[in-house]
């Protein structure tokens, strides 16, 4: 995967590929009602990852809308996750997404080993032992 540095809504830039832990990215929009089923859970999850201190980054990123909207969304949905931008849809493309939902999960060598629609079931053990 190429390099990406995204803006979170706050404005902070990240690089959702330079890390050394295993990471899964999720790509939402706000209008697919699959997408907020699958925060609510992550957003659990994530509580979870940060209180078990447990090796595993999240990159939440918002596929082509504008960031007044997301941050509207994330308020509303309650969601303790940092969601970075993609408003031009590069990232998106680059990944050869599709679709949203859409879940992709990277081992620490930065291989990509899992790209659905859906978490997993048990995908924070199957991080954790990657």
């Amino acid at each position: 995967m190429q390099a990406y540095s995204l803006k979170d809504i706050e404005g902070n830039h990240a690089s959702l590929n330079i890390t050394k832990n295993a990471r899964l990215i999720s790509i939402f929009t706000s209008w697919c009602s699959v997408c907020k089923v699958e925060l609510k859970q992550l957003n659990k999850d994530y509580v979870r990852i940060q209180k078990e201190n447990l090796p595993i980054d999240i990159g939440v990123v918002n596929a082509g809308e504008s960031k007044k909207k997301v941050a509207k969304y994330k308020l509303r949905r309650k969601l303790n996750l940092s969601i970075y931008m993609d408003q031009k849809l590069d990232f998106v493309k680059d990944l050869q997404v599709l679709g949203t939902p859409a879940i992709l999960i990277f081992d620490k060598d930065n291989t990509r080993v899992y790209q659905g629609s859906e978490l997993p079931k048990d995908w924070i053990e199957q991080l954790s032992a990657l």
